[in-house]
């Protein structure tokens, strides 16, 4: 991705909600599983798509709020996985075949808050980690 796309707020903004859409789609369907099976198989596909989630808001967050701290960053994409997480639970109790308010899939969910904020922390660009060293022109 371009260095200089990725620094835009509204990019992320938007993955949001790609994300957030797919989710909502996803949970409306009794789709047959899909991928590998085995013992909590779901839980982790739980947590890797809630990973990705939150990694988008934290890097939003990161690019909205600059100097806002690491822990925050992490609080905020906990609360945001968790929140998303349970709302979409609560959804899937309305969807012929599937079954929700699953505390392991919640669970899940708000690790992957947890995990996708670390990823965005990690991995943000050296200009957000430090504020005062000046972007180069280009």
């Amino acid at each position: 991705m371009s260095g200089r796309l990725s620094q835009r707020p509204s990019l992320w903004a938007f993955a949001i909600c790609c994300w957030a859409a797919l989710l909502w789609w996803l949970s409306s369907r009794n789709l047959p599983p899909v991928g590998p099976t085995f013992d909590h198989a779901d839980k982790l596909k739980h947590l890797s798509y809630f990973t990705l989630g939150s990694f988008c808001f934290a890097r939003f967050v990161l690019l909205t709020r600059p100097n806002g701290g690491s822990l925050t960053i992490i609080l905020t994409s906990i609360a945001f996985a968790f929140s998303i997480g349970a709302s979409d639970e609560f959804h899937q109790t309305f969807t012929p075949g599937r079954s929700g308010n699953d505390l392991g899939d919640l669970i899940a969910d708000t690790l992957g808050g947890l995990v996708g904020a670390i990823l965005a922390l990690r991995f943000r660009p050296f200009r957000l980690q430090n504020p005062s060293v000046p972007s180069p022109s280009t």
